[in-house]
This record gives structure tokens, sequence and C-alpha cells, in this order.
């Protein structure tokens, strides 16, 4: 499928053994810089060893890496060798690695190409798509970051077969938000846990290209896609869960629907947890202004509408 923006045109492909093929799908004699971390290079360097010509910057695994020293780091790797803006990044991992490439790709040279290969669930259907690239700063969550497209997104549900437990709950918890937002039956499916996964990617990828494109920055519907992710982020930042299980929680708290409250309980997440002293990491939320910030709504499950509401209904007491 082919994701069109204003300045770029994206060309997406969802396709089991896809990482196999990737000689294939992408040329071959370009000269790559591939960026990954050390779990995905461990599992998957057979396929990105094949080009003749490439370099491979391993990253240590985790949030704590998505940050101006790792960016500095790549770049001056990528200056000692030479690397000019006819040459590409081979993004390949999670979303902290596909976020940190992809925010080297938007200022190394002004802007070089990259790609992006997604190797877990939440990366599948939600971080490798759409442009938003960035980094955590002074210990806040994406403080610094631009809108900067890759020149494909190779989507390969195989490659999950790697991930723990918790990372594709992390994941499940993200295909959760498309539903609660936009999809009753497949929330049904979630719920009843009757799915088959390469079609819960397949219809996350289309809602969040529909989404993306019609509104790259940012500024109306994609704002949507932020529901959980105020309180979410806190949640996230102050206590290090995975991303997706942040947003789970914050979608309950934002919203404290008994229907979303019973899909989440059906995957484990654990509500006996308290969480404190969220309020610091909410006051650096990008969608405040002022005392105010936009909410969303959840009118039903498959509906909702954003609305601006006060900044203080999010704090903890």
């Amino acid at each position: 499928m082919k994701a069109v923006y204003q300045r770029q045109t994206v060309e997406i492909i969802v396709e089991e053994g896809l990482l196999q093929r990737l000689s294939q799908v992408i040329d071959p004699f370009r000269r790559y810089f591939i960026i990954t971390d050390q779990i995905v290079h461990h599992f998957h360097h057979d396929y990105l060893d094949l080009f003749p010509n490439h370099d491979v910057f391993i990253m240590m695994a985790g949030e704590e890496q998505k940050n101006m020293d790792t960016v500095m780091q790549i770049c001056k790797e990528m200056l000692a060798k030479n690397y000019d803006r006819h040459d590409c990044i081979l993004a390949c991992g999670g979303g902290v690695v596909l976020d940190v490439a992809g925010f080297v790709a938007s200022i190394y040279k002004r802007g070089i190409d990259y790609i992006n290969i997604p190797t877990s669930l939440m990366a599948q259907v939600d971080s490798s798509i759409g442009g938003k690239v960035g980094i955590n700063f002074s210990g806040f969550k994406n403080q610094l970051g631009s809108f900067y497209h890759p020149l494909k997104i190779l989507i390969d549900p195989l490659v999950l077969s790697t991930l723990n437990k918790q990372e594709m709950t992390s994941g499940m918890c993200e295909v959760m938000k498309y539903a609660i937002l936009f999809d009753r039956e497949m929330y049904d499916r979630l719920l009843t846990h009757t799915y088959l996964l390469k079609e819960l990617i397949l219809k996350c990828v289309l809602y969040k290209v529909e989404v993306t494109t019609s509104d790259e920055y940012d500024r109306g519907k994609r704002q949507l896609l932020n529901f959980g992710h105020t309180i979410g982020h806190a949640i996230e930042a102050k206590y290090q869960l995975p991303h997706g299980i942040s947003i789970a929680y914050g979608m309950y708290f934002e919203s404290k629907r008994q229907d979303i409250l019973e899909l989440l309980n059906s995957y484990g997440l654990d509500f006996s947890l308290a969480f404190e002293g969220l309020n610091e990491y909410m006051l650096k939320d990008k969608k405040r202004s002022g005392e105010k910030i936009t909410r969303i709504k959840i009118l039903e499950i498959g509906k909702a509408i954003l609305e601006e509401g006060d900044m203080d209904d999010f704090f903890t007491k």
C-alpha cells in the first residue's frame, strides 16, 4: 500500500517472511547505515549482514537509550565513515530504535533517506508509521523531535515470534487502542481472543495510515491517537513500564469506562497498582496549552471525539 503525505509517499508492505527476502524489496547495492539494538541483532543479523555495502550501529536495548547521547554517537560514526545524503539508514528494531534512527535521518546532512523494519508489535502497528520521530530529553518523553517519513516500512509478522509475553502484551494494548477508537468488531474479537494476528496488524496499519495522511501534523483527527497518553506517558516515565502497557492504564484512567477495564483485565493488566507523583510529568505534556488540554472522549466503543478540557482533571490528588 502507499501512504501519501504532503512531502513523501511511503510504501508499506505487510507480508510474512519479508525479512528473509529483504534484499528483494530494497536496493541491495545502495549503501546502508543499519541501526538496530543488541537483542534484535542477535535474532536477525543474518538478514541484515547480506548487503555488500553497509555498516552496523548496535544500540543497547531499552527506553533509556532514546536520548541525545545516542543520537550524537550515531552521527559521529556516520560522519567518520563518510555517509552522505545519497546513502540510507536502515532502522531495524522496536519503537526506540525507529524513533532514534528516524530522528538521526531527519537531522544528518539536513535529512537523508531511511527505511523502517519494525520488529515489535507496538512498532508494527504504531510507531513505524506516521513520521513522528524523536527522543526523550531531561527525563521527559519525546520532548525533541520532528515529522520525517521513511521511504518504506517493511512489516513482517513472523519476527514477532521472538518477543516475550510482556512485549506482546504491550503491543496488544496498542491494538486495543485502535479498537476502542474506531472498531467495535475488533474490540469484540480482542475481548474473546478470537483473532488472527496478521489481520489485526493490517487493520491497525490501515487505520494509522488513514488518520495520519488526513492530519499529518497532528492538528485534528490524529490527536485521537493520543488517547491514554497524558497519564500513560507519565506512568511510563516515572515507573519505567513498557509504552503500550502504560498507555493502556492511561486509557482507563482517562476514561473510567468499565468496558475498557474489562478488555484490559482480559489481557492480565494489574489494576491494584498505585500510581503516584505523576503531576510533574503531565505538566510536560505536549498537548497542553496553558491550563487546557485536548482530550479524547469515548462516546462508545468504536466512536470517539476530541474535546477541550481542564488540565486539572488529569491530576492525581
